[in-house]
């Protein structure tokens, strides 16, 4: 009887350990990220004729950390023209050796419109510059403008050492 008993308790304990049961779990659900909207503010827009042969140099202000994005367009499709944008002072030799303190850097193309970008360019001042390689006079449109991340680069712009022999003979300011 006793041996009964034992294996009747035995079975008992055995079944109340589990073993075969059924657990839910609840699945964790991630919120989807929301980007902040795209921020775009016209820095400087400007229009006017650029002499041949002459680099014209138009400054501009960045308040906060951004991509700086500029647009340049000219009359003729034949005109060479070169546009860059540069952090800090540079004279025109240093231009013309292209020693400047480069972010973007798009070479002599007679592809137009140019529309150039430089990802995080930090507050401070800086200077588009366009360089009219050709034989004749350019009218030129530019808007320079502050993009933040979540906006679709206008183009990326690697420095080229494309038009590096090119050279011009005068700067002018706007």
């Amino acid at each position: 009887m006793r041996k009964r008993t034992l294996a009747v308790w035995w079975a008992l304990m055995v079944s109340a350990c589990g073993g075969g049961g059924s657990s839910t779990t609840t699945p964790v659900t991630t919120p989807p990220t929301t980007l902040p909207p795209c921020v775009q503010s016209v820095i400087r827009q400007d229009t006017g004729t650029i002499p041949a042969d002459t680099l014209a140099s138009i400054t501009f202000t960045f308040n906060a950390t951004a991509r700086l994005d500029i647009i340049a367009d000219w009359t003729s499709p034949a005109s060479p023209i070169g546009v860059y944008a540069v952090q800090g002072a540079c004279t025109i030799d240093q231009f013309n050796a292209r020693t400047c303190n480069f972010l973007i850097r798009s070479e002599p193309s007679t592809i137009k419109p140019r529309k150039l970008s430089a990802p995080n360019v930090a507050a401070g001042a800086y200077s588009l510059f366009l360089a009219n390689f050709a034989d004749q006079d350019e009218s030129v449109a530019t808007q320079v403008i502050s993009s933040s991340g979540t906006c679709a680069p206008l183009s990326s712009a690697p420095i080229s050492a494309q038009g590096v022999g090119r050279s011009v003979s005068r700067m002018i300011q706007r």
